[in-house]
């Protein structure tokens, strides 16, 4: 593992990104990984992306940003196939 993922519950995990300290969110399910939150460098964002596919082979298949601060949203790129969930403001500031 590239990060250091807490379990929080069953399939349920979070870590704490070295670079702004942003904590990052981890669902396992049925359809595949939930991510919440992208990290704020593609370093960043690149190790989650590998994590995940060692917790589930098919990777992020969605994304729930919480809010449009960019150390939150800034690599959601990397991400680009998973479905996005997030508020309008979230929306408007990565237009």
């Amino acid at each position: 593992m590239n990060q250091d993922w807490e379990s929080l519950a069953t399939g349920v995990y979070r870590c704490r990104l070295e670079f702004l300290d942003v904590t990052v969110g981890l669902v396992l399910g049925d359809d595949g990984a939930l991510l919440i939150d992208s990290g704020t460098t593609f370093e960043e964002a690149r190790s989650i992306e590998a994590d995940v596919r060692r917790f589930d082979q098919r990777g992020v298949r969605h994304r729930v940003l919480t809010h449009d601060h960019f150390d939150h949203i800034l690599c959601s790129a990397v991400f680009a196939e998973a479905a996005v969930h997030a508020m309008p403001a979230v929306a408007e500031t990565m237009c």
